[in-house]
C-alpha cells in the first residue's frame, strides 16, 4: 500500500506531496477488515472524553516508526489521510438535522445524562441520553450558571430522540391557537434532537416543571452558552433559515470554536455550515480564536461521489476533530497550537512493523 503524506503551511497556501516520514508516535494507521484501503487516522482531541464521536467503529490501531533525525518545521502542520465511508457524514457534533436533511437512529456514543450530571441541575429521568462530549460541556455550563446566578433549578427534559419516537410526537402534536404548525413539530428523522447533541431545559421548582423562557437570570444561558460549545439552536430572528419557531429552551452542542463564531456572527447552524464550504483544505482555512484564546483552523472536505469512501486530510502533528455535516461532506477542525503527545495515540510495542511503504 502507498500512503501519501502532505505538508500544509499554516501561514500560507503551500501544498505538496512529500515522502518525508512523520514524527514517531503521531500517525495512526487503521486497517479496515475485508477492505483494501489504507487508513491513517489520529485521535480527536477537542474534548477530553473516553470515546470521541465518529471513531467508535475504528479498527485496530498501529503507529509507524520513523528515524529520530526527522524534525517538523514549527510553522507547518503535517497532514495524512483519514478515509471514511459516506454514512459517516451523519456523525459528529456539526451534523445538520432539519426539515430538508434527515438522519437515521444512532446509539453510538449516547450515555444517560443522569449518570454523569453534576449537582447543579436536574434530569427528567434516567432515559435522557446525550453524546458524551455534550454532557461534559453541559456540566461545565450549568456549573458556571450556578456560580453566576446561584440557581440550581434547571432541568434537562429532553436529549436524544429516536426516529420512531419523534414521529409519534409529530403525529400526536396539536398546535396552540397562536402557533404556526409549520414552524413547530418535526417529522421523524428530522428533529435536531435526533443528533444526540441537543438539550431542552425546563425549570423545576417546588415539584412543578415550568417553561424556561430565557428571561431574567436564565438569559445567562443564551448569552454565555458559546463559551461552553453550545448555541441557541432556534433564535428568534432566524426562523426563515431554521424553519422552526423561536425556542429559548433548546440548545445544541457544536464545539467551543464553532459556537463562538456562530454566536458572534449571529448565524444559524444552517448558514454557518453553508459558509464553511468556502473554506477548503487546498484553499483558505477559516481561523477562529475560541473563548479560551485557543486558535483553530476549520476547513470543509466534500464527499467523493465517485468512490465509496472519501479521503479526508487530517493533521498528524496536532489535535483535531472531524465531523460530518449530514449533507455533503466533512468539517475538519484543527488546533495547530496543541501538539499531540504520546498519550494521544495508542502506540504498539513493535512500532516498526507499522511503517508505511513508499
Amino acid at each position: 500500500m502507498k500512503y501519501h503524506m502532505a505538508v500544509y503551511h499554516t501561514t500560507g497556501k503551500e501544498l505538496r506531496k512529500s515522502p518525508k516520514k512523520l514524527l514517531a508516535g503521531i500517525v495512526v494507521l487503521l486497517a479496515v477488515a475485508g477492505t483494501v484501503f489504507g487508513v491513517i487516522s489520529v485521535k480527536n482531541g477537542l474534548q477530553d472524553i473516553a470515546t470521541p464521536s465518529g471513531e467508535e467503529s475504528s479498527p485496530e490501531i498501529s503507529v509507524p516508526s520513523y528515524p529520530d533525525s526527522i524534525t517538523t518545521p514549527e510553522d507547518k502542520v503535517i497532514y495524512a489521510y483519514d478515509i471514511r465511508f459516506h454514512d459517516e457524514t451523519a456523525k459528529g457534533a456539526l451534523v445538520l438535522v432539519n426539515r430538508q436533511h434527515g438522519i437515521e437512529d444512532t446509539e453510538t456514543g449516547l450515555v444517560p445524562v443522569f449518570d454523569f450530571k453534576n449537582e447543579h441541575y436536574k434530569v427528567r429521568d434516567h432515559e435522557v441520553l446525550l453524546q458524551e462530549e455534550a454532557i461534559l460541556a453541559l456540566n461545565e455550563m450549568t456549573a458556571a450558571f450556578y456560580l453566576a446566578t446561584g440557581k440550581e433549578d434547571l432541568q434537562v427534559t429532553t436529549g436524544y430522540r429516536t426516529k420512531a419516537y419523534q414521529q409519534e410526537l409529530y403525529d400526536n402534536y396539536t398546535p396552540d391557537a397562536d402557533e404556526d404548525p409549520s414552524e413547530m413539530a418535526a417529522k421523524g428523522g428530522h428533529s435536531d434532537h435526533e443528533s444526540g447533541y441537543s438539550v431542552d431545559f425546563n425549570i423545576y421548582r417546588d415539584g412543578e416543571s415550568l417553561t424556561m423562557d430565557g428571561t431574567g437570570d436564565y438569559a445567562w444561558l443564551a448569552e454565555h452558552c458559546a463559551e461552553y460549545g453550545f448555541i441557541l439552536r432556534y433564535p428568534q430572528d432566524k426562523v426563515s433559515e431554521t424553519e422552526f419557531a423561536y425556542e429559548p429552551w433548546h440548545f445544541r452542542y457544536v464545539g467551543k470554536a464553532h459556537a463562538l463564531y456562530i454566536t458572534q456572527n449571529k448565524l444559524s447552524l444552517e448558514s454557518y455550515l453553508n459558509l464553511l464550504k468556502d473554506y477548503t483544505y487546498n484553499g483558505t482555512h477559516l481561523q477562529i480564536t475560541d473563548a479560551q484564546d485557543s486558535l483553530c483552523e476549520v476547513f470543509y472536505v466534500p464527499v467523493n461521489e465517485e468512490s465509496a469512501t472519501t479521503e479526508i486530510p487530517v493533521p498528524a502533528t496536532c489535535e483535531h476533530t472531524v465531523s460530518g455535516n449530514n449533507v455533503d461532506g466533512y468539517i475538519v477542525t484543527v488546533f495547530p497550537e496543541r501538539p499531540l503527545t504520546q498519550t494521544d495515540t495508542d502506540t504498539p510495542e513493535d512500532e516498526s512493523a507499522a511503517t508505511p511503504t513508499e
